[in-house]
C-alpha cells in the first residue's frame, strides 16, 4: 500500500482502525521495486514476519512494466509470495488489487487483464477498483501530471472502492 501521507493507504488504514477499533492491525508496505526483487529480496520477510491474516497486495505490474519484466514472471511471483503467505498463516487470505490506471498505455491494460484472469485461475478475490475510475481524457484529471502516481480525486476514488470492499456490509 502506498505510505504518502495524502495517498489512500493512511488513509484506509485509519478508516479500517476506526471501524474494526483494536480487532485488527494495520501495516503499510511500499516498495518501489520489481515483483522478482520483491520476492527474492528482504522485501517478502518482512511482510510475512508478522503472520498477516490477509494481504491486500498490489503486485508490481507498472513497475514491471516499464522495467521490461513480462506479466507471466510477474504473475510467477504472486504465485511464489502466496505460497510464502500461506506457509507462515495457511488461513491467510490474499487480495490483488491493481495499481493505478494510466492514460494511452497500450501493454500495462493487457498487463492487468492477465492478473485479474490470474485471480480468477487461482481463485484469489480480485479489487478490481479500476472499474471505479474514469476512462478516457478524463482519467487524466485523477493522475499527477506525469501520470507517475494518483492525484486527490484518485485517491479518493481508489480509497471509496477498497474501503467500501473492506469496511462496508452490504
Amino acid at each position: 500500500m502506498g505510505k504518502e501521507d495524502n495517498g489512500w493507504g493512511p488513509a484506509l488504514k485509519a478508516k479500517i482502525e476506526e471501524s474494526y477499533k483494536n480487532l485488527v492491525k494495520v501495516t503499510l508496505y511500499e516498495y518501489e521495486i520489481s515483483s522478482i526483487e520483491f520476492t527474492q529480496g528482504d522485501a517478502t520477510e518482512e511482510v510475512l514476519s508478522e503472520s498477516p491474516d490477509l494481504v491486500l497486495y498490489e503486485p508490481f505490474s507498472l513497475i514491471n512494466n516499464t522495467v521490461g519484466i513480462p506479466e507471466d514472471q510477474n504473475e510467477e511471483t504472486i504465485l511464489i509470495f502466496q505460497n510464502k503467505l500461506k506457509k507462515v498463516n495457511k488461513h491467510a487470505i490474499l487480495l490483488l488489487q491493481p495499481s493505478y490506471p494510466i492514460v494511452g498505455a497500450t501493454y500495462y491494460p493487457r498487463d492487468i487483464k492477465e492478473l485479474k484472469a490470474l485471480g480468477k485461475e487461482q481463485d484469489v478475490s480480485y479489487l478490481d477498483h479500476w472499474e471505479a475510475w474514469p476512462e478516457g481524457d478524463e482519467l487524466e484529471d485523477y493522475l499527477v501530471e506525469d501520470q507517475d502516481g494518483p492525484n486527490e480525486k484518485g485517491n479518493e476514488v481508489w480509497l471509496k472502492y477498497l474501503a467500501e470492499y473492506l469496511i462496508t456490509q452490504k
